[in-house]
């Protein structure tokens, strides 16, 4: 059986502590913004058509669903039929708000 020598190692301590406060990095980041032009920069606010896309294609696929379960089960609560209603009309005016009418 052998014997083995074991060295108890410390941790070295962090010759500079991260500073949890943002300002200093914000303030460098400004500071190099400053004069340029940010209109080339796209706003992702306002650049989501992959997101309406993905929201359009779960709505479809949810329509399909429900009008199974509309089919084959007995009559849907008000509440969802409500819903449902709601949900058409809001689509509706943003499809005729699309098309222009």
């Amino acid at each position: 059986m052998a014997i083995v020598a074991v060295k108890k190692v410390e941790p070295e301590a962090p010759s500079a502590m991260p500073s949890s406060d943002p300002a200093p990095l914000l303030t460098a980041l400004m500071s190099q913004m400053k004069g340029k032009d940010l209109s080339s920069i796209p706003n992702p606010e306002y650049d989501d058509s992959r997101m309406v896309k993905h929201s359009l294609k779960s709505i479809a696929r949810m329509a399909v669903i429900l009008e199974r379960m509309a089919c084959e089960c007995g009559p849907m609560p008000s509440w969802a039929e409500a819903k449902i209603y709601t949900a058409s009309k809001d689509l509706q005016t943003v499809l005729g708000s699309m098309l222009g009418r």
